[in-house]
């Protein structure tokens, strides 16, 4: 009864579910499991929420808006301690706001976010995404992220949701992940998504 409320039942098209406490995105056709893969999700003090939504868009050489408690609570510190912390992790300050610097991180392989996210409009601000941190997918408990879900295989996510999309075949992709330059690709095709507390399948 909990698996039907949180994952679509009667759907005939492609989905995603990441279950949280598995630390596992699950893809889906219909009433087909596709294949799985380790996640990351939150901290036990930036627990990634329960929702669903519609995967609309996907991002290469993501740039990293980085929040504001981050900022606050993070990065100003960091500056403090290194005055060289700002350029050495790549990031920029692009303004001010509330007494507190606009951060964010410029697009290439030391990004916060990888080399490409997966966007579905939500109130939560949460968003799938690569990361440069791969060792952490061989943990056994996966919950190090401040509530984004890390993804282990990003390029093959992508493949799978822009199969729809002329032209995007792995080369494209690949070429678009290492290009350090932000691209919005818009999904031809809407992907529903879910993620929940469910025991393992």
């Amino acid at each position: 009864m909990e698996r039907s409320r949180w994952l679509p039942v009667q759907i005939d098209s492609s989905y995603l579910g990441v279950n949280i406490p598995e630390f596992k995105l699950h893809v889906y056709h219909a009433d087909s499991l596709l294949w799985s893969e380790n996640v990351v999700v939150g901290q036990s003090i930036h627990k990634t929420v329960i929702f669903s939504g519609d995967m609309k868009y996907v991002v290469f050489s993501p740039y990293w808006n980085v929040p504001t408690s981050i900022v606050r609570n993070e990065v100003l510190p960091a500056m403090r301690r290194d005055k060289s912390y700002i350029k050495n992790h790549q990031m920029e300050i692009t303004g001010y706001s509330g007494g507190l610097p606009v951060v964010r991180q410029k697009p290439g392989p030391k990004n916060s976010l990888g080399l490409v996210k997966f966007l579905f409009p939500n109130s939560y601000d949460i968003y799938l995404h690569d990361t440069p941190s791969k060792s952490l997918f061989g943990e056994s408990s996966r919950a190090f992220s401040h509530g984004c879900i890390r993804v282990e295989d990003p390029a093959k996510l992508a493949a799978f949701l822009l199969k729809n999309n002329k032209g995007w075949d792995d080369n494209k992709i690949k070429t678009a992940m290492n290009a350090g330059k932000e691209q919005y690709v818009t999904l031809k095709r809407k992907y529903p998504f879910t993620s929940h507390i469910l025991p393992p399948l």
